[in-house]
């Protein structure tokens, strides 16, 4: 897959769209098409969110806080297993040295083991300290709602997409290798993650907002 930065989507993509650049050619996708992709996906999803912000609200929340704990737990299992290892070393690291002063080790092997066991700790730590930032993250994600359904009122009702509309509403697009890569036949998969949301099916929310006896919003056919 192919991760396409959205500066460049705004600036080079919108502005002046025979100049997107082409960075992988198995995830190519033509200027036009991606433009139209993105048009079309964040007109529907602005008009979803308008249709019933509390609704979509609550379904972006349970799927987000039930994904985001997910990801924390893990997470935390990750850390508490680092840093037990952290600890070992530790004591590894003294038996090392009651070793060579008893004169069980030599100078040199001495300094070989407790160079290696020092790189072993401090990679562990620099881990540590990733997903500890990887926490804080997520759990401070799980609260940016509010601020997608501020920002969907202010652009509900734009018809084209502008630098400034892309880049507030629009985290990342990843763009897939083909399934069918040539002819007029060409299948491609396209995710586009918006800001403190991630991905929105419209098609199966609008049908689960269906389900729960809310009357169904239009969507454009892309």
């Amino acid at each position: 897959m192919n991760i396409i930065d959205i500066n460049e989507i705004a600036v080079n993509l919108i502005n002046n769209p025979t100049g997107y650049p082409r960075k992988c050619t198995c995830h190519y996708i033509r200027e036009q098409v991606l433009t139209d992709i993105v048009t079309v996906e964040t007109r529907n999803v602005l008009a979803f969110v308008s249709h019933d912000e509390k609704a979509f609200a609550l379904r972006v929340m349970e799927r987000s806080e039930a994904g985001q704990k997910k990801e924390i737990s893990a997470n935390k299992r990750l850390i508490t297993q680092k840093r037990k290892r952290i600890d070992e070393l530790d004591t590894l690291f003294e038996r090392l040295y009651e070793d060579h002063v008893c004169g069980k080790l030599n100078n040199e092997r001495f300094a070989k083991m407790s160079a290696k066991y020092e790189q072993e700790q401090n990679n562990l730590l620099n881990e540590v300290v990733v997903l500890e930032a990887d926490i804080s993250e997520r759990e401070g994600r799980m609260g940016n709602v509010d601020h997608f359904i501020t920002l969907v009122r202010e652009y509900a009702g734009v018809k084209t997409l502008t630098p400034r509309m892309v880049n507030a509403l629009i985290d990342k697009i990843i763009v897939y290798e083909p399934e069918i890569a040539y002819g007029n036949d060409r299948s491609q998969k396209v995710e586009i993650y918006y800001c403190g949301v991630g991905t929105i099916n419209t098609e199966q929310e609008t049908e689960l907002m269906c389900n729960s006896d809310n009357s169904p919003v239009e969507t454009i056919a892309s």
